[in-house]
């Protein structure tokens, strides 16, 4: 039983490594839960929407844009949680997370999955931190201002739980949005052999220089 965590900050390119994860065959969420397409993701988030609101709800009130990290689940949403995760558990032997808000909640997704006693590795995700406050503020039509102190943020966390995944000892695999489009073979290539699967040409076509969005 193992689970696959995408780890990465908004418009880092998270959606097309989790892409590509689905494109090995490794799921992103149960049946009908899949957040689909949108104008500013046209290929999918491939994101597991049931732990993206609950997550959502851990953050507080200011959400995704003022995140703050909880102590933990607040009673109120534990069952609810640890349910989701068992869903998950009992669909498929192996499955993948990605939602950006992991850059902040990833001990508490840890913790959780440790009580499980469900084994997980990470694939983080950088990109030029000028290249993601630009594609933000187009998305969300911020000022450069709030868009890069985001964008920032974000490649801080993930930064920081970098550190613990590596004091932790949990298999990790790091990667660059640029080069990953740069080489697009190499870059499955390596995702694969670290999820010790077999490379598929569908997982190759999904990642396209088009995605890059800034």
């Amino acid at each position: 039983m193992t689970a696959v965590i995408i780890l990465g900050g908004h418009r880092c390119g998270t959606s097309s490594i989790a892409g590509v994860v689905a494109h090995l065959g490794i799921p992103v969420a149960l049946p009908g839960d899949e957040i689909g397409p949108s104008p500013s993701n046209p290929r999918g988030h491939f994101e597991d929407a049931t732990l993206c609101r609950l997550h959502q709800r851990l953050l507080g009130m200011g959400g995704w844009r003022e995140p703050r990290a909880p102590a933990g689940i607040p009673i109120d949403l534990l069952p609810l949680y640890d349910a989701h995760l068992r869903r998950r558990i009992d669909c498929a032997s192996r499955w993948c997370v990605k939602d950006p808000r992991l850059c902040i909640l990833l001990p508490v997704l840890a913790d959780r999955l440790r009580t499980m006693s469900v084994a997980f590795q990470v694939v983080s995700v950088a990109r030029d931190t000028e290249a993601v406050a630009e594609s933000l503020r187009r998305r969300q039509r911020m000022s450069c201002a709030a868009a890069r102190r985001i964008a920032w943020l974000y490649e801080g966390a993930r930064r920081a739980q970098l550190g613990r995944m590596i004091v932790d000892r949990v298999p990790l695999l790091e990667l660059r949005f640029e080069e990953v489009l740069a080489d697009r073979e190499a870059a499955v290539a390596r995702l694969a052999d670290f999820l010790n699967v077999d490379p598929t040409p569908e997982a190759v076509a999904f990642l396209d220089p088009s995605l890059r969005h800034a």
